[in-house]
């Protein structure tokens, strides 16, 4: 995150009580922070940190260099990543999963 390069865009899924520390601490440090959560108001909040809020998961891994999941158990994540399936190929991060 120098002059020549831009600041490396962070999505992050789910933004309650770690999430939001996350995606605020990411923000400080000079990442574009990208944020969502299924209480679009938690994410809201974050705009004031300098996070853009998005209203779904799709829309908020789009153009993310990386995606930060912070969210409650497997369902949820399953959930939230299968409404945000749509925008992995756009992803730069290709949405390549670990297991």
């Amino acid at each position: 995150m120098t002059e020549n390069n831009p600041p490396v865009s962070v999505a992050v899924l789910g933004t309650g009580l770690i999430g939001a520390a996350v995606a605020r601490n990411l923000a400080r440090k000079g990442f574009h922070v990208r944020a969502w959560n299924r209480t679009a108001e938690k994410a809201q909040v974050l705009t004031a940190d300098g996070a853009q809020a998005f209203d779904n998961p799709a829309d908020v891994i789009s153009d993310a260099d990386v995606i930060v999941i912070v969210l409650k158990d497997g369902p949820v994540v399953n959930e939230a990543m299968a409404a945000a399936r749509p925008a992995c190929a756009k992803a730069r991060s290709g949405c390549n999963s670990a297991r």
